[in-house]
């Protein structure tokens, strides 16, 4: 008989316009649109179980909006077409973020204030790395 471990709950928060802060035990984990998947791809790289389950509802509410597995969770990510409406998508893993072209690609400066006129300004040694998320923001 195996013991499952408990289940990790994401509390999320609305930050900016289409984007959610997710809190896990009141640690700010990640900033994003999907952050029920961006934040079981941090626990995953923080070495928790995959089969690990997860739920995630807004805060102040006791409702559960979301529930999956880490691993599962992990492994998607949502495309919004001009038309056909929402599809699920397979996440594809980008190569790691420098620590200045992750602030840069969520749109803040390294005192963590959000600087739109910065968003699009990594070193020209970034520029190709982040000219997706530099379109991405634009939009």
């Amino acid at each position: 008989m195996s013991i499952r471990p408990s289940p990790i709950e994401i509390v999320i928060r609305p930050k900016g316009i289409d984007r959610y802060l997710a809190l896990i035990e009141g640690e700010a984990v990640v900033t994003s649109r999907q952050p029920l998947f961006a934040s079981a791809r941090v626990l995953l790289e923080r070495g928790v179980d995959p089969h690990t389950v997860i739920t995630m509802r807004h805060e102040g509410s006791a409702t559960v909006s979301m529930r999956s597995t880490v691993g599962r969770a992990a492994g998607w990510r949502v495309e919004e077409p001009d038309r056909g409406g929402i599809r699920l998508r397979r996440h594809v893993p980008r190569e790691p973020l420098t620590a200045h072209g992750a602030a840069l690609a969520a749109g803040e400066s390294q005192d963590g204030q959000t600087k739109p006129e910065d968003r699009c300004a990594p070193p020209p040694s970034e520029v190709a790395r982040f000219a997706h998320a530099c379109r991405a923001a634009s939009q």
